[in-house]
């Protein structure tokens, strides 16, 4: 009995995943914002569906690919914070296998992309700096210039990273050495 619920939940989740993929599908040909928004709905149940399995078989053989759904289906809510923690687990975890290697290097890449979303929200809102992303147009603010007779020291008050942006560089590291 329990082999047949966990195997109802995965179909249920993989389900809900190719059907919040349709969708997104037909929004983007009709240009449907109303169908994007039921794709990230649908999305956002596959991506429930999917972390109830992982509760529920933490030891399932195939972790990390439901674990990377996981974070697919919740980069594609938009729930972009959520979807780095789960590409993150896909990209440390530590397994042989060419399939897995595959999977990781995606994971390790979508973790860099997730958080650019994440960056680009909080840029938009204000709470941090444009120039902190790659290629922006926003450029940071200009140090103090020197006298002309250069006897005046240059100052720099030293401004702490937003841990956010750590987590961005971090991640830029990890998936380099993937």
């Amino acid at each position: 009995a329990q082999r047949l619920v966990r195997d109802n939940l995965i179909q249920s989740a993989t389900w809900y995943h190719e059907q919040a993929g349709k969708t997104l599908d037909e929004a983007n040909a009709r240009d449907d914002e109303e169908l994007r928004a039921q794709a990230r709905d649908r999305y956002a149940l596959a991506a429930q569906t999917y972390a109830e399995f992982i509760r529920k078989n933490p030891n399932d053989k195939d972790f990390y690919q439901w674990t990377f759904y996981l974070a697919e289906t919740l980069f594609y809510a938009q729930q972009y914070e959520e979807a780095f923690a789960q590409y993150k687990v896909v990209r440390e975890l530590d397994i042989d296998g060419d399939e897995f290697r595959k999977v990781q290097n995606e994971a390790g890449f979508n973790a860099v992309k997730a958080l650019e979303e994440v960056l680009t929200v909080k840029i938009a809102s204000g709470e941090m700096p444009g120039y902190v992303l790659p290629g922006s147009s926003e450029q940071p603010p200009e140090p103090p210039s020197p006298e002309d007779d250069g006897s005046t020291k240059l100052t720099f008050e030293p401004r702490a990273m937003p841990p956010m942006l750590g987590q961005f560089v971090t991640s830029l590291d990890r998936y380099v050495v993937l």
